[in-house]
């Protein structure tokens, strides 16, 4: 074998790796989504993470874009289809299997506008202002978002006809149907 196939053989083997990678991140992120929501583009991701496991560490922001179907259903059905319809799978990703359905499970749905949540930056001023970008950067633990990005999500956290709901795993989910437009926050 020529040192050029072995380049190429090496080229093609670093390639696929990279595309598999891609792909079990973007399903990864397709299966945080509510059961029932598509939003097949994801527009921002961004996650710090410190250890692996028990007492490991991730924090972080995944914003997608709904499609028209989901973000007319969202509107038109409101928490009611969010708390009831939305717990059938709509697609390959959304398939009901024990460990996808626990990660779909948010609870304590809520309409905007909210009261400004997360607040209290406790004994930590992590300078950003109260909202999305104080709960990011909880504790010692920081993940460096963009700031459009959290004055988007603090923007349709005062705005009403979103919906904000707790997940497991200290994640928060946000619906805009007016904007076709979820965010997926985590810390913990």
């Amino acid at each position: 074998m020529t040192r050029r196939k072995v380049w190429i053989a090496l080229l093609v083997c670093g390639l696929a790796t990279f595309a598999a990678v891609g792909l079990l991140e973007y399903r990864w992120r397709q299966s945080l989504l509510p059961l029932g929501v598509r939003a097949p583009v994801i527009t921002y991701a961004k996650e710090t993470t410190w250890g692996w496991g028990p007492g490991g560490n991730e924090t972080g922001v995944i914003v997608y874009r709904m499609d028209r179907t989901s973000a007319e259903r969202v509107r038109a059905g409101g928490i009611a289809w969010l708390e009831g319809e939305a717990s059938r799978p709509t697609g390959p990703l959304q398939r009901p299997a024990a460990d996808r359905r626990l990660r779909r499970t948010y609870s304590d749905w809520r309409t905007t506008p909210l009261e400004a949540l997360w607040s209290g930056h406790g004994e930590h001023s992590c300078g950003r202002e109260p909202g999305l970008g104080a709960y990011v950067d909880y504790d010692d633990f920081r993940c460096r978002v963009d700031p459009e990005v959290i004055a988007r999500a603090n923007r349709v956290l005062q705005t009403p006809g979103a919906f904000v709901a707790r997940g497991q795993a200290g994640r928060i989910v946000i619906v805009a149907p007016a904007e076709r437009l979820v965010i997926i926050a985590y810390n913990g």
